[in-house]
């Protein structure tokens, strides 16, 4: 896990590094909804969990096409399944994350102020808290890993406004490391949908 989380690092920095172009930088607010799934051997999903996130990015224009964007957010993620083979029990997984991304977003074209984008890039995650709710009991997460690493895709457009612009975009999160200690193996999925402003 630490060789992908390495990668991720590297990845992030590299796309800050190599970008073409003389970046313009700036600063944006952004929160949206998570709907969070998890991949878990033995369990059955049933449906998301929803959370949600709010934090700070950083786009940097590097010319009319292509735009990267350093992020950092506080999120919820987590899951609800149904567990167990002769004894089927539900439990809903609910974990509080610091997520730090560096994301790549290619603008095709504008049109009257409105510019689509395709984003993509890579994530590196701390979680600082969660805990397990089994109907009406409550026990505090200990067999967690405390990093993992992943991968985000998806689409969005930016709608400038003069000097500022909202930017809206709909994303996956794909965890690619295993955040969950011995026995079973889990990876954090998830659905992001955000609306942020960029001053």
């Amino acid at each position: 896990m630490k060789h992908k989380i390495s990668l991720v690092l590297l990845l992030g920095l590299g796309l800050l590094v190599f970008a073409p172009g003389e970046a313009s930088a700036s600063i944006g607010v952004k929160g949206g909804f998570h709907f969070a799934t998890q991949r878990q051997g033995g369990a059955t999903q049933k449906g998301a969990q929803m959370g949600f996130f709010a934090g700070v990015f950083f786009p940097m224009t590097m010319n009319p096409f292509f735009t990267v964007q350093p992020e950092v957010m506080i999120i919820q993620k987590g899951s609800k399944k149904e567990i167990g083979d002769w004894y089927v029990y539900d439990v809903t997984t609910k974990l509080v994350c610091i997520d730090a991304a560096v994301i790549s977003k290619i603008h095709p074209f504008e049109i009257k102020g409105i510019k689509p984008c395709f984003l993509f890039g890579p994530y590196a995650s701390f979680i600082i808290g969660g805990k397990y709710d089994y109907g009406n009991s409550t026990e505090t997460i200990a067999d967690y890993n405390k990093l993992e690493a992943g991968f985000v895709f998806g689409a969005g457009a930016d709608f400038v406004l003069g000097t500022s612009k909202v930017a809206v975009d709909l994303r996956y999160n794909l965890g690619w490391t295993d955040v969950h200690k011995v026995p079973s193996s889990i990876w954090n999925r998830g659905v992001l949908v955000s609306a942020g402003f960029v001053f």
